[in-house]
């Protein structure tokens, strides 16, 4: 089916009205247009809204007069993110000179002595070492002191309360966040904002409501992330033919799913993923959603003798097991007394078929031995 716009499931798309973020857009505002203007830290997962947010903020900020914003996703090198920022704002640096200074001495000739100049840093921990980023946001801060209001933002998934472990005592004194956070959406919020999409892409009668709310409660149970919830109606529109129905949208759940499991296996620190990956072998094996900590564990040590890598010791397994039951993968449960309890692990019947496909795809001999114990 042709929409009448893809737009609506980009990126970079900003809906007229901005759903369940007011609170934090309120806060970012306030923080930013106090006579002294305070950094802010913009905490929440993945699909959050947080740069939806930063975008309205910034278009607020400049359409009220008050100064400019300057957004810039973090890379991996520090030389590649001020390279956006020069070429996304016209800076007009030159390569061999381009560095933080040069960077606020150019912002600083854009604009007015009395503007705010805001700093808009997205994802931060894309970074290659977090020292990188501590120093480039001392520096900005040191050279906007005393030439303009200025005002930093950062935008992450790292937890507020662990911030001192990545920036220096000086730069966390200096800078005095505060927290703005982006907690999980939940269902109904998901189906809103999915219907609001859909209001620009398709006419009403072109896709059946009551398949929104079965994709809220995949999005949901994955963490609320808006961004899976647009790429799923992405396939599921594209399968439809003249209506999206429920049967699209099922479809288009599964392929989702096998995508993001493959994402997700790869995100995780390699021997968490495979004791994952055996945990869902063991369940399927046996025809059961079922297994227990043991049996997991003796098909690690086996795999791992076999095939010449090195396991972790028993409680760092213990400790993974337990982390990716936080991470919802899989439920324990401590059953039997004394030397006989045992710790069971229950999978979701159609997560473990998802991990089973994603982890067949993953070279585990070459990715378990490139990993130091």
């Amino acid at each position: 089916m042709q929409p009448k716009l893809w737009s609506p499931l980009s990126d970079e798309y900003k809906p007229p009205t901005l759903l369940y973020r007011n609170v934090q857009l309120e806060k970012m505002l306030n923080y930013a247009t106090h006579p002294l203007p305070s950094n802010m830290f913009g905490q929440g997962d993945k699909g959050l809204g947080k740069t939806l947010t930063a975008r309205i903020f910034s278009d607020e900020v400049e359409a009220r007069g008050i100064g400019k914003c300057y957004y810039v996703k973090w890379q991996r090198k520090l030389t590649s993110t001020l390279k956006d920022l020069n070429d996304n704002y016209t800076l007009k640096i030159r390569g061999y000179t381009l560095s933080t200074a040069e960077i606020c001495h150019a912002i600083i000739n854009q604009t007015d002595k009395n503007d705010l100049c805001c700093l808009i840093i997205d994802e931060p921990q894309n970074a290659y070492s977090w020292k990188d980023v501590d120093r480039a946001i001392f520096d900005f801060y040191e050279h906007f002191l005393g030439q303009r209001k200025f005002c930093l933002i950062m935008l992450s998934q790292v937890r507020f309360l662990t911030l001192s472990q990545y920036f220096a005592p000086d730069t966390m004194s200096r800078l005095r966040l505060k927290p703005i956070l982006f907690p999980s959406y939940d269902a109904p919020e998901i189906v809103e904002i999915v219907k609001q999409r859909l209001q620009y892409m398709l006419e009403p009668n072109q896709y059946d409501e009551q398949a929104l709310p079965i994709l809220a409660k995949h999005v949901r149970r994955i963490g609320g992330d808006i961004r899976e919830a647009l790429d799923i109606l992405e396939i599921a529109v594209k399968e439809a033919n003249n209506k999206l129905i429920m049967e699209d949208m099922i479809s288009a759940i599964e392929q989702g799913k096998d995508r993001w499991w493959k994402t997700e296996l790869a995100s995780l620190p390699p021997h968490w993923a495979f004791l994952l990956y055996l945990s869902a072998l063991e369940t399927f094996e046996r025809n059961e959603t079922m297994t227990t900590q043991p049996r997991v564990m003796h098909q690690y040590n086996r795999t791992a003798k076999e095939k010449g890598f090195d396991p972790l010791g028993r409680r760092m397994v213990y400790y993974a097991f337990n982390k990716l039951a936080e991470k919802g993968y899989f439920s324990q449960e401590l059953k039997g007394k004394g030397r006989q309890r045992i710790t069971e692990l229950t999978l979701d019947e159609s997560d473990r078929n998802h991990i089973i496909r994603a982890g067949k795809e993953i070279e585990w001999e070459f990715a378990l031995s490139q990993v130091q114990t």
